[in-house]
């Protein structure tokens, strides 16, 4: 299940900075930076209703002259064909061809009858990679579900610049790397996904690294987690010493001594959390 989370699954007087390391908003100085750049955590989808930028958040976007991500979450109708091309199983096969039948049977009871998915859209979905059918199921039972880079990339509007540090087929052919097997887990995907939400609105960071990374497979951490970090880490450095940037990077490449904030202090960088609420008042 953590597999599947991990692969579906980043001032001014508003600003206060916390003693503790409890955040998902950071502030990235020093190593000879003009001004500072911001790293905020997110995870892929949230519910409409629990989706909160606050004052701090909306400042440091504001500040920022320019927005950096892990790709552009406007897909184009061009990049939408490209993704249904790369996002299928080889030929005939479904995701049935790689469970073990009694996981298989218990895993599709529970998406039809607890999940109440649609069997016919189930069926359909069945052909394709971990990582897609994983969203599918996502969006199944989170309601009106929004995204924090897409959201990011609205409150910007056209007059900051969009740095992104992978394409679409990048992230296809990364998690082709790793066999579909070592891919999948058990499929309940929603109870997890409560439990990361309830830490992750909590920004219980160490409770969170214990949940993602601690009985992850070394395979899946090192491709990708610590391989896509190691790379965006000389983007990163590049970007933020020539301007502010707001960098928006999934949660799991912030956390831990291979994540992005461990990596950044290892470069020189001061990096210091910024304390605000992820809950409506």
């Amino acid at each position: 299940m953590k597999k599947l989370i991990i692969i579906a699954l980043t001032f001014s007087s508003l600003l206060v900075f916390a003693e503790n390391k409890n955040s998902v908003l950071w502030r990235i100085s020093g190593n000879g930076l003009k001004e500072p750049s911001y790293l905020f955590g997110s995870i892929q989808m949230v519910p409409g209703k629990q989706l909160f930028i606050n004052d701090s958040i909306s400042h440091c976007v504001k500040i920022s002259k320019s927005l950096m991500m892990e790709a552009d979450p406007k897909v184009t109708v061009e990049d939408q064909m490209k993704v249904t091309s790369l996002s299928m199983l080889s030929k005939g096969k479904t995701i049935k061809d790689y469970m073990d039948g009694d996981v298989y049977n218990e895993c599709y009871s529970y998406w039809t009858d607890s999940m109440k998915v649609n069997k016919n859209q189930l069926n359909k979905m069945l052909s394709y990679k971990p990582v897609f059918l994983s969203s599918f199921l996502m969006t199944q039972f989170i309601q009106q579900p929004k995204n924090y880079e897409l959201e990011f990339l609205n409150m910007a509007g056209k007059g900051k610049k969009l740095i992104t540090l992978e394409t679409l087929e990048e992230q296809i052919s990364m998690m082709d790397s790793i066999p579909v097997q070592d891919q999948l887990s058990e499929y309940k995907v929603d109870k997890q996904y409560f439990e990361l939400l309830d830490k992750y609105i909590k920004q219980d960071l160490p409770e969170i690294e214990n949940l993602l990374l601690d009985e992850t497979s070394m395979d899946v951490k090192t491709l990708l987690i610590q391989v896509r970090n190691n790379n965006w880490i000389p983007k990163i450095n590049e970007a933020i010493q020539k301007e502010s940037c707001f960098i928006t990077l999934g949660l799991v490449h912030i956390i831990g001594e291979n994540g992005i904030i461990s990596l950044l202090k290892n470069n020189g960088y001061t990096v210091e959390p910024i304390h605000q609420s992820l809950i409506k008042k």
